[in-house]
């Protein structure tokens, strides 16, 4: 391919022994990093220190900077690589990962409950009156609410625990160390939690409810099916 990279060298070694020998042209010195020193490389490079002439010293001192130079485009990279996959796993708006982030969570535990000897389980809330609000008040009173109710989520949970949004009305808890009686019971919790503290807009108090399904996952289970099996389990809480 043309866009290949050519090892060739450019000139042959007769070519090269032809050619009037010039004088070598020296890089300008380059600051020396501070708390570096070029004779710390050239112990590491196995450089004797007989040979640190002045003009060797300065080369590897270009070197270090260059070496730095690449490590802070790298480091600058990866936190690039790391925003973007903020970027795709969570949500836009809310601090709670987005149904894409959900999906992979729940796969990547599944995959690991039957050697890790644990239990775990999905929990979905659907909210009621979160329509209601936005033809009332308006978009803004509507994502206010959802801020609240993921808040309150995200104070129920452990921190091994997930918190999502599934793009609206609908959360999901993924709780990763906790058998079926305990992902039972802290569904009720968690829909308790949330109609504790009712959401305030304008002044006034707004009752929202909600309704919960439950699924403990099964290892290797699909993050699909699981998704789809707590939806399906979905009643009204008291």
């Amino acid at each position: 391919m043309a866009d290949e990279y050519d090892t060739t060298p450019v000139f042959g070694i007769a070519r090269v022994a032809d050619r009037p020998r010039e004088q070598p042209r020296r890089r300008p010195s380059a600051p020396i990093p501070v708390g570096r020193h070029p004779a710390d490389a050239a112990s590491i490079m196995g450089i004797p220190e007989g040979h640190l002439t002045q003009p060797v010293q300065e080369a590897i001192a270009v070197l270090m900077a260059e070496i730095d130079a690449v490590r802070s485009e790298a480091e600058q990279h990866r936190h690039r690589e790391d925003w973007l996959e903020g970027q795709v796993y969570h949500h836009p708006l809310l601090p709670v990962l987005n149904r894409r982030g959900l999906m992979r969570e729940i796969a990547r535990v599944a995959a690991h409950l039957e050697s890790a000897g644990v239990g775990a389980g999905l929990v979905v809330l659907q909210l009621g009156g979160i329509e209601a609000l936005r033809a009332r008040h308006g978009l803004a009173a509507a994502d206010a609410a959802l801020r609240h109710v993921a808040a309150i989520l995200g104070a129920a949970v452990r921190q091994s625990d997930v918190v999502a949004n599934l793009d609206g009305s609908d959360f999901a808890v993924l709780l990763t160390v906790a058998d079926e009686s305990a992902v039972e019971a802290k569904a009720g919790e968690l829909a308790d939690a949330v109609r504790a503290q009712p959401f305030r807009w304008r002044a006034a108090d707004v009752a929202l409810t909600v309704a919960v399904g439950v699924h403990p996952l099964t290892p290797g289970e699909d993050a699909e099916a699981a998704l789809a099996a707590a939806d399906k389990s979905r009643r009204p809480s008291d």
